[in-house]
Protein backbone atom coordinates (compact mmCIF):
# COMPACT_ATOMS: atom_id res chain seq x y z
CA UNK A 1 0.00 0.00 0.00
CA UNK A 2 2.84 2.39 0.82
CA UNK A 3 4.40 1.72 -2.57
CA UNK A 4 1.13 2.54 -4.32
CA UNK A 5 0.81 5.85 -2.42
CA UNK A 6 4.44 6.69 -3.20
CA UNK A 7 3.96 5.89 -6.91
CA UNK A 8 0.77 8.00 -7.03
CA UNK A 9 2.55 10.86 -5.25
CA UNK A 10 5.45 10.74 -7.75
CA UNK A 11 2.98 10.63 -10.65
CA UNK A 12 1.14 13.69 -9.26
CA UNK A 13 4.43 15.53 -8.78
CA UNK A 14 5.53 14.82 -12.37
CA UNK A 15 2.12 15.81 -13.74
CA UNK A 16 2.22 19.09 -11.80
CA UNK A 17 5.68 19.89 -13.11
CA UNK A 18 4.66 19.21 -16.72
CA UNK A 19 1.50 21.28 -16.29
CA UNK A 20 3.45 24.28 -14.96
CA UNK A 21 6.11 24.06 -17.66
CA UNK A 22 3.60 23.71 -20.50
CA UNK A 23 1.48 26.65 -19.32
CA UNK A 24 4.15 29.27 -18.77
CA UNK A 25 3.99 32.40 -20.89
CA UNK A 26 5.56 31.69 -24.31
CA UNK A 27 6.25 35.40 -24.88
CA UNK A 28 8.66 35.80 -21.98
CA UNK A 29 12.25 36.16 -23.09
CA UNK A 30 14.54 34.79 -20.43
CA UNK A 31 17.68 34.83 -22.56
CA UNK A 32 20.21 37.58 -22.89
CA UNK A 33 22.04 37.28 -19.57
CA UNK A 34 25.42 36.89 -21.29
CA UNK A 35 25.25 39.72 -23.81
CA UNK A 36 27.92 42.31 -24.50
CA UNK A 37 25.80 45.47 -24.56
CA UNK A 38 28.30 47.79 -26.28
CA UNK A 39 28.88 45.19 -29.01
CA UNK A 40 25.12 44.67 -29.40
CA UNK A 41 24.53 48.43 -29.62
CA UNK A 42 27.28 48.78 -32.24
CA UNK A 43 25.76 45.89 -34.19
CA UNK A 44 22.26 47.41 -33.98
CA UNK A 45 23.68 50.79 -35.04
CA UNK A 46 25.33 49.22 -38.10
CA UNK A 47 22.14 47.29 -38.92
CA UNK A 48 20.07 50.48 -38.79
CA UNK A 49 22.59 52.33 -40.99
CA UNK A 50 22.96 49.54 -43.54
CA UNK A 51 19.44 48.14 -43.61
CA UNK A 52 16.95 50.58 -42.10
CA UNK A 53 13.69 48.85 -41.05
CA UNK A 54 11.23 48.73 -43.96
CA UNK A 55 8.03 48.47 -41.96
CA UNK A 56 6.58 49.83 -38.72
CA UNK A 57 6.69 46.34 -37.20
CA UNK A 58 10.38 45.88 -38.04
CA UNK A 59 11.19 49.32 -36.61
CA UNK A 60 9.35 48.60 -33.36
CA UNK A 61 11.01 45.19 -33.05
CA UNK A 62 14.50 46.68 -33.25
CA UNK A 63 13.38 49.49 -30.91
CA UNK A 64 12.21 46.87 -28.40
CA UNK A 65 15.49 44.99 -28.68
CA UNK A 66 17.48 48.16 -28.01
CA UNK A 67 15.12 49.20 -25.22
CA UNK A 68 15.61 45.83 -23.50
CA UNK A 69 19.28 46.67 -22.88
CA UNK A 70 18.20 49.41 -20.47
CA UNK A 71 16.68 46.75 -18.20
CA UNK A 72 19.85 44.65 -18.16
CA UNK A 73 22.16 44.69 -15.16
CA UNK A 74 25.03 44.73 -17.66
CA UNK A 75 24.02 48.20 -18.92
CA UNK A 76 26.67 50.57 -17.59
CA UNK A 77 26.35 54.36 -17.39
CA UNK A 78 29.18 54.78 -19.89
CA UNK A 79 27.07 52.97 -22.53
CA UNK A 80 24.08 55.33 -22.20
CA UNK A 81 25.33 57.83 -24.78
CA UNK A 82 25.77 55.06 -27.37
CA UNK A 83 22.32 53.73 -26.40
CA UNK A 84 20.80 57.20 -26.92
CA UNK A 85 22.57 57.69 -30.26
CA UNK A 86 21.25 54.39 -31.59
CA UNK A 87 17.67 54.69 -30.37
CA UNK A 88 17.38 58.32 -31.53
CA UNK A 89 17.86 57.12 -35.13
CA UNK A 90 14.37 55.61 -34.90
CA UNK A 91 12.64 58.84 -33.77
CA UNK A 92 11.06 61.54 -35.94
CA UNK A 93 12.65 64.99 -36.23
CA UNK A 94 9.64 66.41 -34.37
CA UNK A 95 10.16 64.04 -31.44
CA UNK A 96 13.91 64.71 -31.41
CA UNK A 97 13.29 68.45 -31.32
CA UNK A 98 11.19 68.04 -28.15
CA UNK A 99 14.00 66.27 -26.32
CA UNK A 100 17.62 67.19 -27.01
CA UNK A 101 20.28 64.51 -26.66
CA UNK A 102 21.67 65.71 -23.31
CA UNK A 103 18.20 65.84 -21.80
CA UNK A 104 17.44 62.38 -23.11
CA UNK A 105 20.69 60.97 -21.71
CA UNK A 106 19.82 62.40 -18.28
CA UNK A 107 16.31 60.94 -18.52
CA UNK A 108 17.71 57.53 -19.51
CA UNK A 109 20.18 57.58 -16.61
CA UNK A 110 17.34 58.41 -14.21
CA UNK A 111 15.15 55.65 -15.69
CA UNK A 112 18.02 53.16 -15.41
CA UNK A 113 18.53 54.07 -11.76
CA UNK A 114 14.78 53.80 -11.08
CA UNK A 115 14.70 50.37 -12.78
CA UNK A 116 17.57 49.22 -10.56
CA UNK A 117 15.97 50.54 -7.37
CA UNK A 118 12.59 48.99 -8.19
CA UNK A 119 14.33 45.87 -9.54
CA UNK A 120 12.30 46.09 -12.75
CA UNK A 121 12.97 43.51 -15.43
CA UNK A 122 11.69 43.55 -18.98
CA UNK A 123 10.93 39.87 -19.51
CA UNK A 124 9.80 40.18 -23.11
CA UNK A 125 7.53 41.92 -25.56
CA UNK A 126 4.99 41.03 -28.20
CA UNK A 127 3.83 43.14 -31.13
CA UNK A 128 0.05 42.81 -31.05
CA UNK A 129 -1.13 44.75 -34.09
CA UNK A 130 -0.16 47.24 -36.77
CA UNK A 131 -2.80 49.64 -38.08
CA UNK A 132 -2.11 51.81 -41.13
CA UNK A 133 -3.83 55.11 -41.92
CA UNK A 134 -3.43 58.12 -44.23
CA UNK A 135 -2.92 55.95 -47.32
CA UNK A 136 -0.21 53.94 -45.59
CA UNK A 137 1.83 56.98 -44.53
CA UNK A 138 1.00 56.67 -40.83
CA UNK A 139 0.84 53.64 -38.59
CA UNK A 140 0.06 52.65 -35.04
CA UNK A 141 1.75 49.65 -33.46
CA UNK A 142 0.47 48.11 -30.23
CA UNK A 143 3.04 46.24 -28.13
CA UNK A 144 2.63 44.32 -24.90
CA UNK A 145 5.59 44.49 -22.55
CA UNK A 146 5.95 41.73 -19.99
CA UNK A 147 7.53 43.33 -16.92
CA UNK A 148 8.07 41.59 -13.59
CA UNK A 149 6.08 44.32 -11.80
CA UNK A 150 3.07 44.03 -14.12
CA UNK A 151 2.48 44.03 -17.84
CA UNK A 152 1.82 47.15 -19.89
CA UNK A 153 0.65 48.06 -23.34
CA UNK A 154 2.27 50.76 -25.44
CA UNK A 155 0.71 52.26 -28.54
CA UNK A 156 3.36 53.72 -30.85
CA UNK A 157 2.54 56.29 -33.54
CA UNK A 158 4.78 56.30 -36.60
CA UNK A 159 5.13 58.36 -39.77
CA UNK A 160 6.56 57.22 -43.08
CA UNK A 161 9.15 59.93 -43.83
CA UNK A 162 11.55 60.24 -46.78
CA UNK A 163 14.19 58.57 -44.56
CA UNK A 164 11.88 55.71 -43.56
CA UNK A 165 9.43 54.95 -40.76
CA UNK A 166 9.98 57.03 -37.62
CA UNK A 167 8.42 56.94 -34.15
CA UNK A 168 6.52 60.18 -33.47
CA UNK A 169 4.99 59.39 -30.07
CA UNK A 170 3.69 56.65 -27.78
CA UNK A 171 1.16 56.15 -25.02
CA UNK A 172 1.42 53.62 -22.19
CA UNK A 173 -1.33 51.86 -20.30
CA UNK A 174 -1.25 49.24 -17.55
CA UNK A 175 -2.75 45.87 -18.43
CA UNK A 176 -4.97 44.07 -15.97
CA UNK A 177 -4.63 40.28 -15.82
CA UNK A 178 -8.00 39.65 -17.50
CA UNK A 179 -7.00 41.91 -20.42
CA UNK A 180 -3.72 40.02 -20.79
CA UNK A 181 -5.56 36.68 -20.91
CA UNK A 182 -7.88 38.03 -23.62
CA UNK A 183 -4.95 39.21 -25.75
CA UNK A 184 -3.25 35.80 -25.44
CA UNK A 185 -6.41 34.07 -26.68
CA UNK A 186 -6.67 36.21 -29.84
Amino acid sequence: MKKLVLVLFMFALCFSFLFIVSNRNPYLNRGGQNIDIPAELESDNAQIDENYPNSPKELIEIHNKIMSYLYSKKMQDEHIELYANVIRKLYSEELLSLNNKESQINTILAEKEENNIKMLKLLGSKTEEVIYSDNGNKAQVRVIYYINSGDMSRLYNLDNTPSGWKITSWQDSKIENDQLEESKDE
